[in-house]
């Protein structure tokens, strides 16, 4: 099977699945438990948020563990105090725009063209949050979160920041990117699903909207899967190389150069391909086509791609995404597909999806 789904999960690094494998048998206790099993668990939680801290630069303090990114997401703007509104971008996730509409909050969306700018318009002002993703999903749009979230700064707007599909393929330093807090997730990056973290900045108002035990300092009650946390934290140690690899004119960047101009040869019409994207995914519309189908006979043909979000698979919805691209643009919308890559995607993988197609 070819794999081009990587910006639904990536695939699980053999160090991570090493090292979970041999945390196993040491990670079963519960880690607020008092003795010596319960410390051992405590001891690879605790190490796993040390090297998500640093991967990030983020502090071991600010990183609160979920299960999903959905959760981080859904924690940070719902547990974030003194929030009058949220502004969001037309980009957005399903778990970012559920976790917004479900905030009880005013919310409304901010027009595409002066967020791609880096600038905020007049109306966004004191106590409101900026909510918004740093690499899209389905199109790899990237915003400029570094001179929006200094925008925001000055305007005493706060920031939340979607940072999943950015970690490993854009660098992250928060430690000079004054955000508020971010959602990252450890299946983006070659860690295993069940395993992301909230980023709260110490400065930042903050109390959790769940209710239970005391775990992650009262901000995620309830038994983390250590386990799997001790596979992101490995996964986090891993970014370097995955980095080089995404960035302009490295190795992914070139095969999805070379899956693009091929796709087009057979009639594809590249989306996104005037902002900045991740170098990671390709979004391909064959005008006249349904998306859904073209990937269900992909994958009769051996080859594993999207249509939009995986959580969105089996809809056969214009993508809202594309549409905020290209207002009225329904067949384009209808008729795209998602391929995204990864470190393990070779030659060959591009040249039989191609063949496929």
């Amino acid at each position: 099977m070819i794999y081009l789904d990587h910006h639904a999960v990536s695939i699980p690094h053999p160090e991570v699945l090493r090292a979970m494998e041999e945390a196993r048998v040491h990670t079963w206790a519960n880690p607020a438990s008092a003795h010596r099993l319960g410390r051992e668990s405590r001891r690879h939680l605790e190490t796993a948020r040390t090297r998500v801290a640093r991967a990030i630069g983020g502090s071991e303090a600010e990183i609160v563990f979920t299960a999903t990114g959905s959760e981080a997401c859904r924690l940070g703007i719902h547990g974030m105090l003194g929030i009058k509104r949220i502004w969001m971008a037309p980009l957005e996730h399903p778990a970012m725009s559920g976790a917004i509409t479900t905030s009880g909050l005013p919310h409304q969306t901010l027009p595409l063209a002066p967020l791609l700018r880096g600038e905020l318009p007049p109306a966004v002002g004191e106590g409101d949050l900026l909510a918004i993703n740093w690499a899209n999903h389905e199109i790899g749009t990237v915003f400029p979160i570094e001179a929006l979230a200094r925008a925001a700064k000055e305007r005493g707007t706060r920031v939340f920041v979607d940072g999943i599909q950015a970690l490993g393929r854009l660098p992250i330093r928060l430690d000079t990117v004054p955000i508020d807090a971010m959602a990252i997730a450890g299946q983006k990056i070659g860690g295993p699903t069940g395993a992301a973290a909230l980023f709260i900045r110490r400065s930042t108002p903050y109390d959790s909207p769940d209710s239970g035990g005391g775990e992650e300092r009262g901000r995620r009650p309830g038994t983390p899967d250590v386990e799997r946390i001790h596979g992101f934290g490995v996964a986090a140690t891993l970014l370097e190389e995955r980095l080089a690899q995404s960035a302009r004119g490295g190795r992914i960047a070139r095969l999805r150069d070379r899956l693009e101009e091929a796709l087009i040869e057979l009639g594809g019409v590249v989306n996104g391909r005037e902002t900045e994207r991740i170098a990671t995914v390709t979004n391909v519309s064959f005008l006249g086509r349904r998306g859904p189908i073209l990937v269900a006979a992909l994958d009769l043909e051996g080859v594993a791609a999207s249509f939009g979000a995986a959580c969105s698979s089996g809809v056969d919805e214009p993508s809202k995404n594309l549409l905020a691209l290209y207002p009225g643009e329904t067949d384009r919308a209808h008729s795209a597909v998602r391929f995204s890559l990864g470190p393990e995607t070779t030659e060959d993988d591009i040249d039989g999806a191609v063949r496929a197609m």
